[in-house]
């Protein structure tokens, strides 16, 4: 829920807001994200082992998934964020998103900062589709596309997205 709490403090604050990045973002209620969300709300196992492997697929890419040693490694990044995250918390949090998705897709225009988005060309909770019309409707915003990531695009494309992030950061000073 990064990018989806980044996108309240430049609505909410926009003085104390210099450039925004957001990755993957989500702001529009979508069949197959209320489906994930709600699944996450009905776990009933506190397992993190179960968790993350129902995990997984949603996360990342085909490709990513196929390569066992990176498979794992994401496995053990998500096993590392599930031991600090309660099955309830984990409910809270689907809950909470599932509430908020639609509210701010009306505002994203008054967003006046430089922003950058970074979407996942294969990314099956967030389509591309959706990271699109964000990076559309603000008015300064620029859209760089991961091809080959999923959702995860932070684990898929760690190298690329530090160098968006890092000539974005450059170029707004």
């Amino acid at each position: 829920m990064g990018a989806e709490i980044a996108i309240e403090l430049p609505i909410a604050r926009p003085d104390v807001v210099k450039a925004l990045v957001l990755i993957t973002p989500a702001v529009e209620k979508d069949a197959r994200l209320e489906a994930v969300l709600r699944s996450w709300i009905e776990l009933e196992s506190p397992q993190y082992e179960a968790r993350i492997r129902s995990m997984l697929p949603w996360f990342l890419s085909r490709t990513f998934l196929a390569e066992a040693p990176k498979r794992e490694a994401a496995a053990q990044a998500l096993r590392a964020m599930a031991a600090r995250t309660p099955l309830r918390v984990l409910r809270h949090q689907a809950r909470a998103f599932g509430a908020w998705l639609g509210t701010r897709v009306g505002e994203l225009s008054r967003i006046s900062v430089p922003t950058l988005v970074v979407a996942g060309a294969e990314d099956l909770l967030v389509p591309l589709a959706q990271a699109e019309r964000v990076a559309a409707s603000i008015p300064s915003a620029r859209l760089e596309v991961l091809n080959g990531a999923g959702h995860a695009v932070t684990i898929e494309g760690a190298e690329r997205v530090n160098e968006l992030i890092t000539s974005f950061a450059r170029r707004v000073g």
